[in-house]
């Protein structure tokens, strides 16, 4: 644990968080990769190790999230050790592995806070989902109330008209609201059944699309030809529909290839149905793993950039981070032939540094402890 107060690379993220409460969420993430290749796991002993794990649940439901009181009294009853001090102070270093001390005097977790961001992010998307859906049922219980009322009003014009024109031909009398209600109710229901039976043999209006709905349209029933599982078409289409408005044709054509060679060979009642595969927005998911090339170490493209990419620093990597070798074979700067030539070539790009040499820490980083993946 860092015991000086830090500003720096961490700052925004924990300050992003300061408002944020996750009390009502009952899971955490946990990244698999950046669990297993982290250097915790084999410098902290079995009692460290469960003393973090209480602590880091504890942490995520602390306001803000991913913090713990800086105060032994606490982070002891949090750990599960209650009032016995002496035996919180043996496994304090170890259990606060990772922690850090901000300038609001709490212990903050950098790992922890971007997890706690991911899920603030899919939480308002979850939240947007469920009011797109409120939104489409009141439209569609609006549209329905409006043709009742067409309906009813069309039915009390035929049925006035009906009225006014059996009065004309059984009296000489004016015709007025109050003699249409003595007209024989039989001949008013025989007069309207004729006009039904007449309408019936009438193919109804279908309205005449525009250029760009017929252009929209081809376009969804060639993605409809691409994706695995086709049911409830007339919910794909609305969807399709809407996902146009935030990716175009191409996008969403790739996204269900890809999405159909991952479900080769699967049971149907594991492929999505088209219409939730659009609201998901899931033509942004990677590739499944078990499709994907690997090279002899069995990692995936995803993977490296997975590491090439730091997503806690928000930059690229660069010599000095951590690299798990073991896994990943050398650092990119070294030259390792098995990372794809298309993410050393990123890498390169959007480093801007000497691969070789690689660029002069700055002060800020000097004396930062590693970020753990």
């Amino acid at each position: 644990m860092t015991d000086e107060a830090i500003t720096g690379e961490n700052e925004d993220l924990y300050a992003e968080l300061a408002d944020v409460d996750l009390r009502d969420l009952g899971w955490m993430p946990l990244d698999v990769n950046r669990f297993r290749d982290c250097g915790m796991l084999s410098k902290v002993s079995d009692e460290e190790f469960v003393a973090a794990i209480q602590l880091w649940a504890a942490a995520w439901h602390q306001v803000p999230p991913a913090s713990l009181p800086d105060d032994d009294r606490e982070l002891a009853k949090l750990a599960g050790y209650g009032r016995a001090l002496d035996a919180w102070q043996a496994v304090r270093e170890g259990a606060l592995y990772g922690f850090e001390r901000w300038s609001d005097g709490r212990l903050h977790h950098p790992v922890i806070a971007e997890k706690a961001l991911e899920a603030v992010e899919w939480v308002s998307k979850k939240e947007s989902k469920k009011a797109r859906t409120r939104e489409r049922v009141r439209r569609h219980r609006v549209k329905l109330e409006e043709g009742k009322a067409a309906a009813r009003a069309a039915e009390e014009e035929v049925t006035e008209q009906s009225c006014n024109a059996d009065v004309t031909r059984y009296s000489n009398d004016p015709v007025t609201p109050c003699n249409a209600p003595t007209l024989p109710k039989q001949t008013l229901i025989e007069k309207n059944s004729k006009k039904e039976i007449r309408a019936e043999g009438t193919a109804p209006r279908q309205k005449r699309m525009t250029p760009e709905q017929r252009e929209l349209d081809a376009e969804f029933e060639r993605w409809w030809l691409l994706y695995p599982r086709r049911v409830a078409k007339r919910r794909a289409r609305d969807a399709y529909q809407q996902a146009k408005a935030i990716a175009d044709g191409k996008t969403l054509a790739d996204g269900a290839r890809r999405y159909s060679a991952a479900m080769t060979g699967k049971e149907t009642e594991f492929i999505k149905h088209p219409a939730t595969w659009l609201d998901d927005e899931c033509w942004l998911d990677d590739p499944s793993p078990a499709s994907m090339p690997r090279d002899s170490f069995g990692v995936t493209a995803v993977d490296y950039r997975r590491w090439l990419f730091v997503r806690g620093k928000g930059r690229w990597w660069r010599p000095g981070d951590f690299w798990p070798e073991e896994r990943l074979g050398a650092p990119p700067h070294k030259g390792n032939p098995a990372i794809p030539p298309n993410l050393l070539a990123e890498w390169r790009d959007g480093w801007g540094g000497d691969p070789a040499v690689g660029p002069v820490p700055s002060t800020k980083d000097a004396g930062q402890p590693a970020m753990t993946h």
